[in-house]
């Protein structure tokens, strides 16, 4: 519900707080005893291996605010990773990709603002996918070292 009543602060402002309650109760429908779970108190009773991350400049989750990594100082889980992405990569989704994968992208968004979606549909078919879509490699290994040292475990 926090994530619900923060995205809809950045739409209506303080209004927003008026709807809380009603996330809330909702929330608690839904999941009954299971609202009182968060992400802190899973990573720390689970004692396994754990990798965050997160993009410093995502807006749809702010790192330091909605994000876990707001709330680092709650963490006893000594295994624990946390990996912050900058630049290209900052993004929500971009610490997922390459930064070449990120400014392709971001030409390719360029390069078909204004054209019909039968123009549109011809540029993308000429789109290389692969470098499109191409994976942030130094998390990839960050992710396979987290799985590593819990399969050691």
């Amino acid at each position: 519900s926090t994530l619900m009543v923060e995205t809809a602060r950045q739409r209506v402002g303080d209004l927003a707080a008026t709807i809380k309650p009603l996330f809330d109760a909702y929330q608690d429908h839904l999941f009954g005893d299971y609202t009182e779970l968060n992400a802190v108190r899973g990573i720390n009773d689970s004692g396994i291996p754990v990798l965050i991350a997160h993009g410093v400049e995502d807006e749809t989750i702010p790192h330091d605010s909605l994000g876990i990594t707001a709330r680092l100082n709650e963490i006893t889980n000594p295994n624990v990773t946390v990996y912050y992405t900058k630049g290209w990569q900052a993004s929500h989704t971009g610490v997922w990709h390459s930064v070449d994968a990120m400014q392709y992208a971001e030409r390719v968004a360029q390069d078909v603002d204004g054209l019909s979606d039968e123009e549109k549909a011809a540029y993308y078919a000429t789109v290389d996918h692969r470098r499109y879509s191409a994976v942030n490699e130094t998390l990839m290994m960050k992710i396979d070292t987290v799985f590593k040292k819990a399969l050691a475990e």
